[in-house]
């Protein structure tokens, strides 16, 4: 080649150059090359390299340079006019008999920087090469860095190097990501790693050392947040989030809603809502819209809620296939003259499901709020909690007390509430009002009390077939396989050939889970047949699927579980 081509080749490359530096205005992204030095002074490199010797190395690999990085662009197009002697004598060199001699870099991880050679680096770019021979000194760094890496990741970069220096679990647990993805959280995560070591002293009297602090923190804090990222999806629903930065996030939602709702709360639950609540996917940000539109267009104790058994399927993918089914129990806490009866049940229904209690006192907006009545039933509830051993939590709030439940439920696996101890006239009006709300509207089981509570021993499943009878069978078999109870299946019918085909799928259920019943099949009225077996069996509660028309039907026409309830002979499992 000889000069002349040379030096056209030479101008070729700069406009490259002006056109890359041009769109790196447009698109805020850099077109410099990086400098060793300023990455050097970041990450706090050794001084020291060990000699590697010659390689062949990726071109794309070269992000920087240790004195000329100002000279070329980051895909190494010249930007200096002055440039072009230099330039073009080299690559007449190139092509030239004599050639030129390797380039030297310093290696740092997956990328290098020229020591000499930037304009054979350049040249060999714009040839089109995707390699070069260099003589290679490797620098040691606790950090991954890679071919993409930004002047404004160096700040990150840095932190990074910085966090893996003080903990080492770039080592000590190299199979865990840790990396973060916005400046200034690395010094968060030390700060939890620091507060979790000032309470590892307080719970075992003695003075914790770092490392020690280091790795329990990383294996009973971070990994079980990890985890559950990892089990829930997460990263599909926040493309741009990493393990790390959800980690961040769960746990500042969940201290935010710890303190907003005065309960505590699972990390499992908190992932689950923050992705729901947050996530920009499709199907997320459809679910909201069409949630927010039927609020708006539907009334409520028109709408008929959330699907029957989106509760069920919730438990099973935050707990895996057989899970305890009721971990958190919810338990409206008024007046002692009509609610503590309902305390009770739910700490039997505790007991028996070693269950967390979250009590709740509302306040109607329209009454003027009793610190001091809501102080003693707080002091009551939480000594009750402790007499029977049972984890409780107590919140108050202002506000339409079925709303309030109701809001509040998605938090909890079941409700324990007690709609028979108002006066008649208003079974029919606040009570019965309140009670659909929550039925319908929380998704969530509700354990209907009675004046006297029960050991939860002798259940009686009553079924009809319908879909949420259907998840009250589920329930059912789901105590009587934990606990040993002994079921009662009852189911009402018009003629023999609907109480086969309406009592079928039930025995095939619970004979494909190992669990006797007895069956019990008669063509009276619904309730008749559900009071007259439990009498005779002594069944202690009864299990049955919630409303089965739409609302506005039973509104008119009323239903079998309004009628058992206001009987208020047995506590009543209603599922949906």
């Amino acid at each position: 080649m000889d000069t002349n081509s040379a030096v056209e080749d030479f101008h070729r490359a700069h406009m490259k150059a002006v056109t890359q530096e041009i769109l790196s205005k447009a698109t805020g992204k850099s077109a410099d090359l990086l400098s060793y030095d300023a990455v050097r002074k970041e990450l706090k490199l050794h001084t020291t390299a060990i000699d590697r010797g010659l390689h062949e190395i990726p071109l794309d690999a070269i992000i920087g340079s240790a004195g000329r990085y100002e000279d070329f662009t980051k895909s190494f197009f010249p930007k200096r006019p002055s440039d072009e002697g230099r330039w073009a004598r080299v690559r007449v060199a190139i092509e030239s008999m004599t050639g030129v001699p390797p380039i030297e870099v310093y290696k740092v991880d997956q990328v290098y920087f020229v020591i000499d050679g930037n304009h054979r680096v350049s040249i060999a770019r714009q040839i089109g090469a995707s390699s070069i021979q260099a003589y290679v000194k490797e620098i040691d760094v606790n950090v991954s860095l890679t071919p993409d890496l930004e002047p404004a990741d160096l700040i990150l970069k840095a932190e990074e190097n910085d966090f893996f220096k003080k903990t080492r679990l770039n080592y000590t647990r190299p199979e865990i990501d840790f990396t973060l993805t916005t400046p200034g959280m690395y010094r968060k995560l030390l700060e939890h790693i620091n507060t979790h070591r000032y309470f590892m002293g307080i719970d075992q009297n003695h003075f914790i050392e770092w490392e020690e602090a280091v790795l329990h923190w990383c294996d009973h804090i971070y990994k079980p947040v990890y985890d559950i990222i990892q089990r829930q999806g997460l990263l599909r629903k926040f493309p741009d989030r990493t393990p790390a930065d959800m980690y961040l996030w769960i746990m500042e939602y969940h201290a935010e809603l710890e303190k907003q709702l005065g309960w505590h709360l699972s990390k499992d639950q908190v992932a689950d809502n923050l992705a729901s609540r947050f996530s920009q996917n499709c199907h997320n940000v459809f679910c909201r819209f069409r949630r927010w539109l039927l609020d708006i267009l539907t009334p409520a104790r028109f709408t008929s809620g959330p699907a029957t058994g989106s509760w069920r399927k919730q438990v099973r993918k935050l707990r895996g296939s057989n899970p305890t089914l009721f971990t958190n129990i919810l338990v409206p806490i008024k007046n002692p003259e009509t609610y503590w009866i309902v305390l009770e049940q739910a700490l039997l229904l505790a007991k028996l499901e070693n269950a967390n209690l979250l009590g709740l006192y509302v306040q109607p907006p329209d009454e003027p709020f009793d610190q001091e009545a809501c102080e003693t039933l707080q002091a009551k509830f939480l000594d009750r909690c402790r007499e029977m051993g049972i984890s409780g939590d107590f919140a108050s709030e202002v506000g339409d007390p079925a709303r309030k439940i109701v809001d509040r439920s998605k938090w909890t696996d079941i409700i324990v509430a007690n709609f028979t101890t108002s006066p008649m006239s208003e079974i029919s009006a606040k009570s019965k009002a309140a009670r659909q709300s929550m039925l319908r509207h929380s998704g969530r089981p509700l354990l209907a009390a009675c004046e006297t509570s029960s050991q939860l021993k002798k259940p009686l499943l009553a079924f009809d077939g319908s879909p949420k009878a259907k998840e009250a069978l589920y329930v059912a078999a789901y105590l009587a396989k934990k606990h040993g109870l002994p079921l009662v299946v009852a189911s009402a019918a018009s003629n023999d050939q609907l109480a086969s085909s309406i009592q079928y799928e039930a025995r095939k259920y619970l004979s494909s889970h190992q669990i006797k019943a007895t069956y019990i099949v008669e063509k009276e009225d619904p309730v008749e047949v559900i009071q007259k077996t439990a009498d005779t069996f002594q069944c202690d509660f009864i299990i049955m699927g919630s409303y089965g028309f739409q609302p506005l039907i039973e509104m008119v026409a009323g239903s079998t579980v309004d009628r058992l309830i206001i009987k208020g002979d047995l506590p009543i499992l209603i599922c949906r």
